[in-house]
């Protein structure tokens, strides 16, 4: 949660919804997650991760998934950096301006 919340300054459009961000346009829903895992290899050693999910709405009005990515980072200013990054060119705009 402690990544969520750093993140949650970087995006200022973002609603916390207390288990993941959301970014909401007329077109596209994007979800961030935080996720941990446990390599086999090393079970102690549990992974902290940000999972993005991006939805596109249909014309029914019903959130369609349509890709998700898993990010790693050392340093929340370059994860947020990345994630921006992605979901501009996944969506094909800058989804921080209004259309």
């Amino acid at each position: 949660m402690d990544i969520l919340n750093s993140l949650y300054d970087f995006f200022p459009t973002a609603v916390h919804t207390g288990s993941c961000l959301v970014l909401v346009s007329d077109e596209w829903k994007v979800e961030l997650w935080e996720q941990k895992k446990r390599p086999m290899e090393s079970p102690d050693n549990e992974k902290v991760f940000i999972r993005v999910k991006i939805f596109k709405k249909a014309l029914s009005g019903q959130w369609l998934a349509d890709q998700y990515v898993d990010f790693e980072f050392e340093s929340v200013n370059t994860l947020a950096d990345q994630i921006d990054r992605y979901v501009q060119f996944s969506i094909g705009k800058n989804y921080r301006e209004n259309p």
